[in-house]
């Protein structure tokens, strides 16, 4: 249930910020928040995860509808070397970042069943109310 994507064409920096909105959130929730983000890194992370949720859905036979990303991992790539041309026959280089996404799913514990009304206990709200002593007339 892993996915990766090796040497993304964006900085490790910008595509952290986009894994740290998705940690520890169901896929289904994950996908809708990486299909509204304004990122550019989302695109490259949606990727990634559909491709770990159909890993999952087809090896494991895990529903879809349970999993979670577990593990989201962003990994400095390495840096492509750009050379262009400056004035004089001098030639200065330019270096673009690349990254490595790792992504791992979990299926979710199921949440336990829920109590009918009738048999969840009553509390009383606040504290008790103290005993008045008596005042003895004059």
């Amino acid at each position: 249930m892993k996915a990766s994507h090796q040497r993304a064409r964006i900085s490790p920096r910008k595509t952290r910020l986009v894994a740290d909105m998705i940690r520890g959130q169901s896929v289904t929730r994950a996908k809708d928040i990486l299909d509204f983000s304004d990122k550019r890194a989302a695109v490259f992370v949606a990727k990634v995860l559909r491709s770990a949720e159909a890993n999952a859905t087809q090896r494991d036979g895990v529903d879809a509808a349970r999993l979670v990303v577990q593990r989201i991992q962003v990994n400095e790539g390495p840096r492509w070397k750009v050379l262009f041309p400056r004035p004089r026959g001098v030639g200065a280089t330019m270096t673009r970042p690349t990254c490595h996404i790792e992504i791992e799913l979990a299926e979710a514990a199921p949440a336990p069943a829920a109590q009918p009304r009738s048999l969840k206990r009553k509390q009383k709200k606040g504290p008790a109310p103290a005993a008045t002593p008596a005042v003895e007339g004059t």
